[in-house]
């Protein structure tokens, strides 16, 4: 079963909502709903992502949800190369992502808690801040 969570990706989010869009065209259709989203799904797998967009901009005006996701891929369009990515050897799955973020920020926040580490987190946080002049007005008045 974690497999299955850790497995699922952003594209089968975005393919979930191409479903919901074509059950909205076409309430009382199931089987013409379904087909629409085949469709659809099978240009995402082709990287057609402009076709894909065409389409949902064509019943933007009848349907919230089909102009919704016509608006997530226009912002969004960069990292919806999933076709790309996977050609690429990578992994699309938000799971691993996740993961790797959450590694890397515990890495991070390990090195950053060490007892030397303690006297320059206030540097640190003047200099990411943008405020490196304060600090040094500040050790100057406490020198």
């Amino acid at each position: 079963m974690q497999s299955e969570w850790l497995g699922r990706t952003a594209e089968s989010r975005f393919k979930e909502h191409l479903h919901e869009v074509s059950k909205a065209l076409w309430p009382y259709q199931p089987d013409q709903a379904w087909l629409w989203a085949d469709v659809r799904c099978d240009e995402m797998d082709d990287g057609c992502l402009d076709a894909v967009q065409a389409v949902l901009r064509s019943h933007a005006s009848d349907c919230d949800k089909a102009a919704g996701c016509a608006d997530y891929i226009e912002h969004n369009r960069e990292r919806m190369q999933y076709a790309a990515f996977r050609a690429q050897g990578l992994s699309v799955a938000s799971g691993v992502v996740e993961s790797g973020s959450w590694h890397a920020s515990q890495a991070l926040r390990d090195a950053l808690d060490g007892p030397r580490c303690q006297r320059h987190r206030p540097l640190r946080c003047c200099i990411l801040s943008g405020l490196y002049e304060d600090f040094c007005a500040y050790r100057t008045n406490c020198s």
